[in-house]
Formats: structure tokens, C-alpha cells, sequence
């Protein structure tokens, strides 16, 4: 890995911590602090593995947050904006 980089490592779900896959991602050096700036985050699925990852920043450390979890073949995520119901007509 370069120092340009940033590393999170995290058990993967299921089995016994000595049989559990580990996990690591690698991003650019910037990245965690620009989801910061921003109050961005990530979401994601890959169908293959069955993971769905959430991504995003730890405000109070300034890491990198990385929420994953294994289920059935994910095969896409759905995203809907709540909005409040229109004002009634005037009458």
C-alpha cells in the first residue's frame, strides 16, 4: 500500500472469528475526509460475493465507516425520496 492511501480492515460475516474472510479496502488518500466535507456516503451491492456495503465517514474520528453485510444474491439498491403530501386545495 502507498501513503496515498487508506486502509480499512473488517471481519467478514459468518463462521468463527479464525475462519471469517477479512475484508480490506483501499481508497485515496483524500477520500474519507472529502465524505466528510461533503456528508456524502456510499452504497453499494455486488451479487456474486451476496455483500451489501454502506460507506461513509466517522465524524468524531474522521475514519472511514464501513457497515457490510452478507444476504441472498443483492442485486440492486433503491433509493426513494420521502416528500410530504401536497397542501389540500383551498376551498
Amino acid at each position: 500500500m502507498s501513503d496515498s492511501e487508506t486502509t480499512v480492515a473488517a471481519d467478514g460475516a459468518g463462521g468463527t472469528p479464525s475462519e471469517a474472510p477479512r475484508l480490506e479496502l483501499n481508497t485515496s488518500r483524500q477520500f474519507a475526509s472529502w465524505l466528510a466535507e461533503t456528508g456524502g456516503s456510499l452504497a453499494f451491492t455486488t451479487y456474486q460475493s451476496g455483500k451489501v456495503f454502506l460507506i461513509g465517514s466517522n465524524r468524531e474520528t474522521g475514519r472511514l465507516s464501513v457497515f457490510e453485510r452478507t444476504l441472498d444474491q443483492p442485486m440492486g439498491m433503491l433509493i426513494a425520496e420521502l416528500r410530504p403530501p401536497p397542501d389540500p386545495a383551498p376551498q
